[in-house]
């Protein structure tokens, strides 16, 4: 699988606490290496947009659309942010 960032989740990302970003790098290199980790809960959470989903840490999840083999990230932040998204 391949991954790219879309310039507004690098906007969503610059956002975030530190900590945070730092959960993100380690849970993008983990899904890299093994996107099913259970950790991840990597999921698709709308089969029409194709868009998927992956756990950073309890409170904080990054949304992609999956286009063939690429997953393009568009967005990371806060579970209640992501909650009104789906």
């Amino acid at each position: 699988m391949r991954s790219l960032k879309s310039s507004g989740f690098q906007k969503y990302f610059k956002r975030l606490p530190l900590e945070i970003q730092e959960k993100a790098r380690k849970a993008f290199k983990l899904w890299l290496e093994n996107p099913f980790h259970p950790s991840l809960r990597f999921k698709c959470i709308d089969r029409e947009e194709n868009v998927w989903s992956i756990r950073i840490d309890r409170n904080y999840r990054a949304l992609a659309y999956k286009e063939g083999d690429l997953f393009l990230w568009f967005w990371i932040g806060p579970h209640k942010e992501y909650e009104r998204k789906l």
